[in-house]
């Protein structure tokens, strides 16, 4: 393996191919595999908070029958951010069956 810093190398960089009994094999380094580990972590993490805005998308797009003025605004302020989030996945838990939703 080489010297380069496992923080720039890919996934697929880490990997070694082997023969094993007539078989092409990968494996990695033992030192790398807490480093996939975490990356992997990682990418699950950002995967869950996609999946999340994505369903607030799709409730907004095709249930829009739900929104009202309420749900964006707070007195004489736009929600947004966080607080657009939270009213969006109060509503979706009011206007959506049990096994659907955020």
């Amino acid at each position: 393996m080489t010297t380069q810093n496992t923080q720039e190398r890919t996934p697929s960089d880490l990997l070694q191919h082997i023969q094993f009994e007539g078989c092409d094999v990968c494996v990695i380094a033992p030192e790398d595999y807490d480093h996939l580990q975490a990356e992997l972590a990682a990418v699950k993490a950002r995967n869950e908070g996609l999946e999340k805005d994505a369903a607030r998308y799709r409730w907004l797009r095709n249930d829009c029958d739900y929104m009202d003025e309420q749900l964006i605004r707070n007195g004489d302020e736009i929600k947004c951010g966080e607080a657009l989030d939270a009213a969006i996945d109060a509503a979706l838990r009011e206007h959506t069956p049990r096994d659907g939703g955020v």
